[in-house]
């Protein structure tokens, strides 16, 4: 059922909308530039979280070992939670997660050599997500 906030606008929504409208107006260099930014703050977030965990486990390592144990839990009953069922469904959120990265060859026009630099691009991009998945 649909519920309504009472609000006339989403203010937030239509700030951000200008932002990026405004943002895409200077050029693509600029914003190639904001996004190099974002990707770079969440890589910094990432490895931040990756870390702490890295020295918690290394900290409290009964705790660490009692909450991997057993590493696949058992399943509740309800499909999608925990065992093999929940794996199953974390893959597949995984899975749509590299769909997305058929975007990265609409950039093509936007390359000097994009015969060399997409595929470079798509491989670099899928291992460093690869990567961060796994750790994470």
């Amino acid at each position: 059922e649909l519920e309504l906030s009472g609000a006339l606008l989403n203010l937030p929504a239509m700030m951000i909308i200008t932002f990026l409208a405004t943002l895409l107006s200077f050029g693509v260099r600029e914003s190639a530039r904001f996004n190099d930014t974002a990707v770079a703050l969440k890589l910094g977030v990432l490895t931040t979280f990756v870390m702490y965990g890295i020295y918690y486990s290394q900290s409290h390592s009964d705790e660490f070992h009692d909450n991997i144990d057993p590493f696949i839990p058992p399943n509740t009953g309800v499909y999608g939670q925990y065992g093999i069922s929940g794996i199953f469904r974390g893959a597949g959120a995984i899975f749509f997660a590299y769909v997305g990265f058929d975007s990265v060859c609409s950039m093509a026009a936007e390359c000097k050599n994009p015969n060399r630099d997409l595929p470079r691009g798509l491989f670099a991009t899928l291992v460093i997500c690869t990567i961060l998945y796994i750790l994470v």
